[in-house]
């Protein structure tokens, strides 16, 4: 049957979704999930968690998907070892490192692959096929419907899909918005959400939609779908939420429980609306199901929307006379918000309906009482309810404990005069033998419905009673005590089966395999005009973004280097290049062709053992991720030896305008409301604005998304002489929508070995 799996962000969170039924949770350690905002959990309070869940066959996955540096490895490896022995279900992780170690030290352990790997296609999916231990892929939310069916269809690894939540604009794990602006990194669970804040978009030097939001996502609900992905064998449902309250995770985690049971089941628009009540940011059906790109976003807020009740009629400091179109309750939590979009909460102290106090109201003229209502609210002001004091009331009693029994116990008790008692749990064949001999009653004999009695007290245990099969004699003695010290002795006994047994495997050893050490300065174009200024200032190794450049870079000059540049993000490999050499940014491409293989900085490669795996999987260089520090990339070459014992062929990207996000969305499109690809940013310079006037710009992907690029543009040429002291050997600069006087510009500052003029210039992470 397909999985629910459920989030659990505190202790309250996690009895919620036992008792609405989910299948499997997920949740994190101290460090290294991807959502540090939460709760986060002890290694003793998830011990705990897994004890607790394995008593009701739920099983425990813990996120450890966040980039790792090898500084952190050591410890991290202590955390993960003492949640391997006790039994944890599988670790999330995006990694490569952690991919690399993870299944050669944990040979009895599922690993699950992150959506933040941004897995999409049957070729990344067949590259983690081959690694030990891998076992479900969790797709990336951008998969639609069709290519997950094929997907399906072509592997034999588990298939996990996000079905309800928030989502992210980006590419997970592709996100540099919050780390390179912000130096809050979401690929190590700090992102600041950016993309929850207003933008203006500007088209060429005009400002055509002023303080939207247009890079916050809806939320993603596919209750109504649902049982297509059950129809095609999905293996998990998963539910977004760590940081959403116990009564959400309780109330989605039930509904979708129950699509799964019954997938004809018909949801109710009571069922809507309470999804509703409890968090939404509006609903959309995803790129899953084909949402259409203008609505995916909520332009208008990018918090709880809650549902509306009603309008303003008046107010005064202490109460607001309202029209009420729906249920309203005491200690309801409200939004009024205003024309100007201006908004503030308050809670309902009291309701008055016909100048009388009650507990709630429907419909019609009410007047609601609170401590804290501000002047200025106007007339016809609307009012939405963001949290229900009925609703939580309903399904607050599962947050306290776990009140469902999940393992019935089909029971033998076995007395026989003159012989000691035997209790058999018949599914594992236990048998308890108590310590007394069975004696004749001299008086009262003891019944089958005494014994059963005393067996059924499972009160505090995941167990019920189904049945008890009797082979007894008549009239039999046997002390109360003695049954319940044998009822205990056999639950003990079942705790101890359910107890795993593991080893560390720490004998492991690395494939190394050697690679050729390069010396060269790349320049990556994605103009024609920047690869003729870049070959006439006298470079000759370059890379480009698209066959356009690369037929004629080859055309016109004999004397140099080539190497093209696969798109970032790919759905659909040509079964055939022309090329010689590529640069990728996913793994499909490495599975998919046997070229030669350079990685690019957004494969995330942030320590030795993510590029040792990478280098046994005929890669030859790898660029850096753009989060690394100067301490981390001037230890890195030195830290591969000392491991591996061999020198690995390491690019430091030392100029871009980098890529803050990549988008499947079009943010043109949403801010014109076109329905359609209108392919305006071929003609046009598009850019978002932020709060502080910093002009980010918006470039087209090869599939009609977006490309937004930092306002700033990094530059290390200060630090050329420390990096080259670390052993790097090969450097890049990348342009992006430099014009031919800039190109020359960086590239003299370049070979002057100087620092580029003005400020609107950055160093990255590099300092960071």
């Amino acid at each position: 049957m397909t999985e629910i799996l459920a989030p659990v962000g505190s202790i309250k969170a996690f009895y919620a979704a036992i008792n609405a039924g989910c299948d499997a949770i997920y949740l994190a350690g101290e460090a290294y999930g991807a959502r540090k905002a939460i709760d986060k959990f002890s290694v003793s309070e998830i011990k705990d968690i897994i004890k607790i869940a394995h008593k009701y066959n739920v099983k425990v996955y813990v996120t450890v998907n966040t980039l790792i540096f090898d500084d952190e490895i050591e410890e991290l490896l202590k955390y993960t070892d003492e949640l391997y022995l006790f039994g944890v279900d599988a670790f999330l992780i995006q990694d490569l490192g952690l991919l690399n170690i993870f299944s050669k030290r944990y040979k009895d352990l599922e690993l699950h692959i992150s959506t933040q790997a941004n897995v999409k296609t049957i070729e990344e999916v067949k590259f983690y096929e081959s690694i030990p231990n891998v076992r479900r892929i969790v797709l990336a939310r951008e998969t639609d419907f069709n290519t997950i069916k094929m997907i399906k269809e072509s592997t034999s690894l588990e298939i996990e899909v996000f079905v309800h939540g928030a989502i992210c604009m980006c590419y997970s794990g592709n996100c540099l918005f919050s780390s390179l602006l912000f130096s809050r990194s979401g690929n190590r669970g700090e992102c600041a959400q950016p993309c929850r804040l207003s933008y203006s978009l500007v088209e060429d030097d005009k400002v055509i939609s002023e303080n939207k939001y247009l890079l916050s996502p809806k939320e993603l609900n596919t209750i109504n779908y649902v049982e297509k992905l059950i129809e095609i064998g999905i293996d998990s449902l998963k539910i977004e939420g760590r940081i959403k309250s116990p009564e959400y995770v309780y109330y989605t985690t039930k509904l979708y429980k129950e699509k799964v049971l019954n997938p004809s089941k018909q949801i109710k628009d009571i069922e809507i609306e309470n999804l509703k009540r409890l968090y939404n940011r509006d609903f959309t059906k995803g790129y899953i199901f084909n949402e259409d790109a203008n609505n995916l976003v909520n332009t208008y807020r990018p918090n709880h929307q809650g549902i509306s009740i009603g309008k303003v009629i008046s107010s005064t400091n202490k109460t607001i006379t309202l029209s009420l179109n729906k249920e309203l309750s005491r200690l309801d939590g409200l939004r009024v918000i205003m024309d100007n979009e201006e908004d503030f909460g308050i809670t309902v102290d009291k309701i008055y309906k016909d100048n009388k106090e009650v507990d709630k109201a429907n419909t019609g003229t009410i007047v609601i009482e609170s401590h804290k209502i501000p002047k200025g609210i106007k007339s016809g002001a609307n009012v939405v309810v963001t949290y229900s004091k009925k609703l939580s009331d309903e399904i607050s009693s599962n947050f306290d404990k776990i009140n469902k029994k999940a393992k019935a116990l089909n029971l033998k008790f076995i007395a026989k005069i003159g012989e000691y008692p035997v209790l058999e749990d018949i599914s594992s064949s236990i048998k308890i033998t108590g310590d007394m001999i069975t004696s004749k009653a001299e008086n009262r004999p003891i019944s089958k419905e005494i014994i059963t009695n005393q067996l059924s007290r499972l009160e505090d245990t995941e167990y019920y009673l189904k049945n008890v099969l009797f082979d007894i004699d008549n009239d039999i003695f046997l002390p109360l005590g003695l049954i319940n010290n044998m009822r205990r002795n056999l639950l003990g006994e079942l705790s101890n089966r359910n107890v795993t047994h593991r080893s560390i495997h720490t004998n492991y050893s690395f494939d190394n395999k050697n690679i050729e050490i390069t010396n060269e300065v790349k320049i990556k174009v994605e103009k024609s005009i920047q690869l003729d200024v870049s070959y006439n200032m006298g470079f000759k190794s370059f890379i480009v973004s698209n066959l356009d450049i690369y037929n004629y870079a080859k055309n016109k000059y004999n004397d140099i280097k080539l190497e093209l540049a696969l798109p970032r993000i790919i759905n659909r490999y040509e079964d055939t290049l022309n090329v010689d050499s590529i640069l990728v940014n996913e793994v499909g491409s490495i599975n998919k062709y046997n070229l030669n293989t350079s990685v690019d900085c957004y494969l995330n490669v942030t320590n030795i053992y993510s590029a040792n795996l990478l280098f046994n999987r005929n890669v030859n260089k790898i660029a850096l991720s753009l989060e690394m520090n100067e301490n981390r990339i001037l230890s890195f070459i030195e830290r591969y030896i000392n491991k591996f014992g061999s020198k690995p062929n390491i690019e430091l990207i030392i100029y871009d305008r980098s890529d803050l996000m990549i988008t499947k969305y079009c943010a043109i499109r949403a801010a014109k409301n076109y329905k359609e690809k209108c392919n305006l940013c071929k003609n046009h310079k598009f850019y978002l604005k932020d709060r502080l006037g910093e002009l980010m710009p918006i470039i087209r992907t090869d599939i009609c998304g977006n490309r937004i690029l930092n306002p700033k543009t990094t530059c290390l040429f200060k630090y050329m002489n420390n990096i080259k002291s670390s052993g790097i050997t090969n450097y890049r600069i990348n342009f992006t929508t430099e014009s031919e006087e800039e190109t020359k510009e960086v590239l003299s500052s370049y070979i002057k070995k100087e620092p580029l003029n003005g400020t609107n210039y950055t160093y990255g992470r590099y300092l960071k």
